[in-house]
């Protein structure tokens, strides 16, 4: 398993965070891929261009967490440490990895590894 967060301070962009295929590229709408399990800010989940549920949506100052599962083939989203519904489901993929999808002037992110630091792995400033 694999464990990242995200905490935003501001959002006047679009953001999507989850998981993906180190194959696809993270140029803006990797959501739409089959090969991706994303959650963006206004609280969609996303995959293969579809938005299958709707879960709170997060804002400024809130910690987003990714739990990827590989064995169970889920990915679990966070919010401030509280589960966000139901996990998505038979996620596979040859080289699944921490995918941040932003779209927004001025962006930047700082990226770090929950189980080998205790910062969030995507910091919006």
């Amino acid at each position: 398993s694999a464990e990242s967060a995200y905490r935003g301070r501001a959002l006047d962009c679009d953001i999507f965070i989850g998981v993906a295929d180190r194959m696809v590229p993270l140029t803006g709408g990797a959501y739409k891929t089959k090969q991706a399990w994303m959650l963006h800010n206004n609280g969609g989940m996303w995959h293969a261009d579809e938005r299958s549920r709707e879960v709170f949506p997060f804002s400024k100052g809130q910690r987003i967490g990714v739990l990827l599962d590989v064995r169970a083939g889920t990915v679990h989203m966070y919010r401030d440490g509280v589960q966000l519904g139901l996990p998505f489901a038979h996620v596979v993929g040859d080289q699944l990895t921490l995918a941040v999808d932003v779209w927004g002037v001025g962006v930047k992110l700082e990226i770090s590894d929950m189980l080998s630091m205790n910062a969030p792995v995507a910091k919006l400033e």
